[in-house]
């Protein structure tokens, strides 16, 4: 309570939200979709034209996703290499989600699954 008084709390993330979606990426999505809906609402000939724009701006969308997206891996990379604590704690839960105790059971009890 001190801390959040001291230095404020910060609401969460929504989960639908990537971790590499910025201000950049927000803005080429709405593009896209505003020239999306012109296209869909055009008659005649500015269909052609909307039609072009959208596929411009869908474009430049993949484009800015892609180059976050990198961005964020090396931001992530780098972090690792920072912070040695960190990297062997990654992989410490890497190693333990890829190795499955397996639990046996029986009817019996725990005792006669062992045997």
């Amino acid at each position: 309570m001190a801390l959040d008084s001291s230095i404020g709390s910060r609401p969460p993330r929504p989960t639908e939200w990537k971790k590499y979606w910025n201000a950049d990426i927000a803005i080429a999505a709405a593009t896209r979709d505003r020239c999306y809906r012109r296209w869909r609402r055009a008659i005649g000939i500015d269909k052609v034209l909307w039609w072009n724009r959208h596929q411009e701006a869908v474009t430049i969308f993949r484009s800015a996703v892609k180059t976050a997206k990198r961005a964020s891996w090396h931001a992530y990379c780098h972090s690792l290499e920072v912070n040695f604590e960190k990297a062997t704690s990654k992989i410490k839960s890497l190693r333990r989600r890829h190795n499955a105790q397996h639990s046996f059971s029986h009817p019996d009890g725990p005792q006669a699954a062992a045997e």
